[in-house]
């Protein structure tokens, strides 16, 4: 509590006595501390580990005790959460959770300064979406929850489900005269790709479509004005149509336009000590136009988002835009692209494949995963099947599949397992109800070709939504080598990542053909 910073509420304490919360979607509670759902299943995977289980809470009050509590601390609203008062100061005590992680003596749930607005943005995956925000000059709080649904104050695991139609979202609170509901919309079409339906990246299902929820009718004039202004950007470019939902808040009911707060442990999670950094957001890099609304309609100037970096590899704390604040990020965004041009030097030399990639989010994992599979090609004496839908577990682990876009009956399934890639030639086949026990032997079975290739993966500076495999043929007697690009997302958008058997093939084959490969050393390819 010594380190909390120091807030309005003098001589109240910080723990309030009731046994119901302030708007935290538990009723009964034996304090203030938030206590999350017990996760399982979806929810502990994506956390990397299960968050400890809370206690079982006491009985809620009854007759006079209850009467006493609505007496001191308020009456219950209408999402049925009480909302706690302060008799002195008409303004409520916080409890220790109430304040956000990152943004220092704020609070990141209602009620909130008269002055600021709100706003409610989902662009898949929330941890990643909220640090996007939370870093920007002028946003006093952000929080996570779940909107769009039918379901009264979901759980995660219920959200999860898409039994209960919500999306995961971000409530953004600012400050109207540091920055405007245009400039964080020039984020959120930035921070994502809008035209995946129901997924982002690697994570799919309704809950991670795209969504703009506006509170009144002119944000929700001014969304529907930005769609449309980026669809333009994106049609010229080949890309597909925008997803995003952006419902009328003056139609909705009161359940689907809602934001219900997620439980605690998700409140700005990536900044939180032992978080996973986490996050499959794929950007389209295509620029977002501003004639969507008056140039007075926004506050942050355009030379902000030349050096905004709104990737969960950035730094945790809120971005200053004073004059010597952007002078100083334009001087290092300018070092940042030098380094970057003599990395792909060096690498031009001694490496044989180059995998560029966007710094978005989701895009380095799979550069990663590509450079693993083109670096070494592993065969494996074991013969048999995978389903698509198979699950594949060794010692009760879970192992992800490397190619999920792969046919159900491919003649090559991929897994990984202990960061190795194995190709599986067919043909087993296993019912989808039968899991697959890997052997601890199965490594002795297997044996690497190593073919030499040496291969070299570089981050754009920005966000550029790149993703491209370049393949050098050496050049003999004093000949320059030179680069063929054989993959890229940019050139062809239909081409996107390396996601199927034929687009690896098609690269295996490019680098066979600049290597000079033997026909053993091609075999082994195949």
């Amino acid at each position: 509590l010594s380190k909390l910073p120091s807030t309005p509420f003098e001589g109240v304490p910080l723990r309030c006595s009731s046994p119901r919360l302030v708007r935290c979607g538990h009723t009964t509670r034996a304090s203030c501390a938030e206590q999350p759902r017990e996760a399982t299943g979806t929810a502990a995977e994506k956390m990397g580990t299960s968050p400890s289980k809370s206690k079982t809470p006491p009985s809620p009050p009854s007759g006079a005790q209850e009467a006493d509590a609505d007496a001191t601390h308020g009456k219950a609203d209408k999402r049925g959460r009480t909302e706690l008062l302060n008799p002195a100061t008409a303004d409520p005590p916080r409890c220790v959770d109430d304040y956000h992680f990152v943004r220092k003596g704020n609070v990141w749930r209602e009620p909130f300064p008269s002055h600021l607005s709100t706003a409610v943005f989902a662009a898949g995956c929330y941890w990643g979406t909220e640090k996007a925000f939370w870093r920007l000059p002028g946003v006093y709080s952000t929080a996570v929850g779940f909107i769009g649904g039918h379901k009264t104050n979901p759980s995660y695991q219920q959200a999860c489900s898409g039994k209960t139609g919500h999306t995961e979202a971000t409530q953004v609170v600012y400050d109207p005269s540091l920055i405007s509901f245009a400039d964080l919309l020039l984020l959120f079409w930035r921070c994502h790709d809008p035209t995946q339906g129901n997924r982002q990246g690697n994570d799919r299902g309704s809950q991670y479509r795209s969504g703009i929820y506006a509170n009144n009718a002119t944000d929700y004039a001014m969304a529907l004005a930005s769609r449309d202004a980026f669809q333009a950007e994106l049609t010229k470019r080949g890309k597909r149509i925008i997803t995003s939902e952006i419902p009328d808040p003056g139609t909705q009911d009161e359940v689907h336009r809602t934001f219900w707060y997620a439980e605690g442990y998700h409140q700005q999670y990536l900044s939180k000590p032992g978080a996973r950094p986490y996050c499959s957001a794929e950007p389209t890099g295509v620029p977002v136009p501003t004639d969507f609304a008056d140039e007075a309609a926004f506050k942050l100037p355009s030379k902000f988002w030349r050096s905004y970096n709104f990737s969960i590899r950035a730094p945790h704390a809120p971005v200053e835009v004073s004059k010597e604040a952007l002078q100083k990020a334009d001087q290092l965004q300018a070092q940042k692209a030098h380094a970057n041009a003599l990395q792909m030097q060096a690498m031009e030399a001694e490496c044989d494949v180059i995998v560029r990639y966007c710094s978005g989010c989701g895009f380095k994992v799979k550069a990663e995963e590509l450079g693993e599979m083109v670096g070494t090609v592993p065969s494996l004496s074991l013969r048999f099947e995978l389903t698509n839908e198979l699950p594949l577990y060794m010692h009760g682990t879970s192992i992800r599949r490397s190619f999920p876009m792969l046919p159900v009956h491919t003649a090559a399934s991929c897994f990984r397992m202990s960061h190795r890639l194995f190709l599986l030639p067919a043909p087993v086949e296993l019912p989808k109800s039968t899991a697959l026990l890997i052997s601890p032997q199965l490594d002795s079975l297997c044996q690497e070709t190593d073919l030499g290739v040496e291969v070299g993966m570089i981050a754009d500076v920005e966000a550029t939504g790149a993703f491209e495999v370049r393949v050098k043929t050496p050049g003999e007697g004093g000949v320059q080598d030179t680069w063929e690009l054989v993959h890229s997302k940019l050139a062809t958008p239909s081409a996107g990542f390396v996601d199927s058997e034929a687009k690896l093939v098609g690269i295996l084959e490019a680098i066979a053909e600049a290597q000079s490969l033997t026909e053993e050393e091609r075999g082994d390819l195949r």
